[in-house]
């Protein structure tokens, strides 16, 4: 099943998307469409085996409960 979305953007903001699309010779929708699939699937989002992964590694899981603990616990410099 499909769902419709609307979005309102500045005019700006819709030439940089026509522009983007017309260079892919893609319409506007099937653009920002792709557009926001690829950032998600590189950037932000994990997969169930990858998140099994990180879940089932005590070592990685260790050492962020250490961190979180020195970080409450005032035991952090920051680097500029």
């Amino acid at each position: 099943m499909k769902k419709k979305i609307i979005i309102n953007l500045d005019d700006e903001i819709f030439e940089v998307f026509k522009s983007a699309a017309d260079n892919e010779e893609r319409t506007l929708p099937n653009s920002i469409i792709n557009a926001a699939l690829e950032y998600i699937l590189s950037s932000d989002y994990v997969d169930e085996e990858e998140m099994k992964s990180i879940s089932n590694d005590k070592e990685l899981i260790n050492n962020f409960k250490r961190g979180l603990k020195n970080i409450s616990d005032g035991k952090f410099k920051i680097i500029q």
